[in-house]
């Protein structure tokens, strides 16, 4: 290993959340090498990059981002070392399925089950209920991308101005 010192960018062990697919991904490649394709360091540090801006806009630069996948290589091979300051790669959880009922007992859905399950049933559960479950689908689909939510009471919450259906919080 080579010593790692912090980067301006990220500081001494830093978390790198990216989501679970992006994460499993970089594993798969780390573990299997495809003859053809490219060095499987240079291919999960690639993916790295790539996951860390699609989920937060921002760039990872490609040091730490070597840092971080020889970290993650180290772990796999279970060669832990004490007070590793290299940045550490953490899976963002996802949802992947929720249990609900509509009347007839649970059923365990995925979101997008779950939003065309809740459209098809507009007018057996009316625009408000339709609209309240809709929130619930939009909320969860956000968390599960990484973005923060709560719950805020009815009068404290407006539509966005520019009709994409995002609420605003005050």
């Amino acid at each position: 290993m080579s010593s790692y010192v912090p980067s301006s960018q990220l500081p001494a062990g830093t978390s790198i959340v990216v989501p679970a697919a992006a994460l499993f991904e970089i594993r798969s490649v780390l573990t299997v090498h495809v003859p053809g394709q490219s060095v499987p360091k240079i291919r999960a540090i690639k993916i790295l990059r790539k996951a860390v801006e699609a989920s937060s806009g921002n760039t990872m630069n490609l040091r730490d981002a070597k840092f971080a996948i020889e970290r993650l290589m180290d772990e796999m091979k279970g060669e832990l070392i004490a007070d590793d300051q290299r940045p550490v790669i953490h899976a963002l959880m996802a949802i992947k399925n929720v249990k609900v009922d509509f009347g007839k007992g649970d059923v365990i859905i995925d979101l997008e089950e779950m939003q065309f399950r809740v459209l098809s049933s507009v007018t057996a559960l009316g625009f408000e209920e339709t609209g309240r479950m809709l929130d619930l689908v939009k909320a969860l689909g956000a968390w599960g991308r990484g973005h923060k939510i709560g719950v805020v009471p009815a009068d404290q919450l407006k539509e966005n101005k520019e009709g994409d259906n995002d609420f605003e919080y005050i």
